[in-house]
């Protein structure tokens, strides 16, 4: 018998489709993936999607907290709350970083691009 999910809160619900509208912008194709960068970029994205993965196990019932942060212990009453918060804060923190990976991805495109232009 599989736990009943957990219902996400407002500010939770705005983390995660943040999240998701940061990994959708790196992964379309108009995305100017830079020739250095990339990789950081990418490795950040995977930072996202490993904290959503973790979210995802946390409010399905998939992943006990303890598991994912062993000081909270399996006995503890509000180990899945304290969890919930900090993996929660790790998508915010992953997302924000990507976010400006990818904004400076996209100036230093425009900036490239603008500079084509004038030479042309």
């Amino acid at each position: 018998m599989t736990a009943p999910s957990i219902a996400l809160t407002a500010a939770e619900a705005e983390t995660i489709a943040r999240a998701h509208g940061a990994l959708n912008w790196v992964g379309a194709d108009t995305f100017p993936w830079p020739g250095e960068g990339g990789t950081a970029i990418e490795d950040c994205a995977g930072s996202v999607r490993e904290a959503l993965e973790d979210y995802a196990g946390l409010t399905t019932g998939a992943i006990h907290p303890a598991t994912l942060f062993p000081d909270l212990g399996y006995g503890q009453d509000n180990a899945m709350e304290t969890a919930l918060d900090l993996v929660t804060q790790d998508i915010r923190d992953c997302t924000r970083e990507l976010e400006a990976l990818a904004r400076a991805a996209e100036d230093a495109a425009y900036v490239s691009s603008a500079r084509e232009e004038e030479v042309a």
